[in-house]
């Protein structure tokens, strides 16, 4: 049986560096025939390819340690398109001609006026924090940002 060299997206066992413990991986960078770079399927981290300790070695897990819980993907994701909806309603009929953009803004902004961000994109003022920052709802979700004068 031949043996082929890792691909890039392959599914590959590794030690997680985040959760502690060997869990499924996705290969995210090959250097030569082997895989530099992982994404642990069950954190999501991103770190450096580190091969399964043999199951002799493998150290026993303590009884308080652990990943630490997260939210399923699927809350997750649930969680960005009712942001992704409440955009498109607080968006929806305003002419983004109209946006101020954000470093110029100064202290102009009212909440729901729309602004110009140049990497976030379009996005509606929600709320005013005093002294100096704003809560800015794009697409991509909510940001908090300096703004004044």
């Amino acid at each position: 049986m031949a043996v082929t060299a890792p691909s890039v997206g392959e599914p590959i066992a590794s030690r997680c560096t985040k959760c502690r413990r060997e869990t499924r991986h996705v290969i995210v960078s090959v250097v030569g025939d082997a895989a530099a770079r992982v994404e642990c399927t069950v954190c999501e981290g991103v770190h450096n390819y580190r091969s399964p300790l043999p199951k002799a070695a493998a150290p026993r897990p303590a009884a308080s340690a652990g990943p630490r819980p997260s939210r399923p993907r699927a809350a997750r994701s649930a969680a960005a398109s009712a942001v992704e909806q409440e955009w498109e309603l607080r968006v929806g009929g305003k002419d983004p001609a109209g946006a101020v953009s954000y470093p110029t803004a100064g202290g102009r902004l009212r909440s729901g006026d729309l602004l110009a961000h140049a990497t976030f994109g379009l996005g509606v003022v929600r709320k005013i924090i005093p002294p100096n920052k704003i809560e800015v709802l794009f697409r991509a979700g909510i940001k908090r940002l300096v703004f004044g004068p």
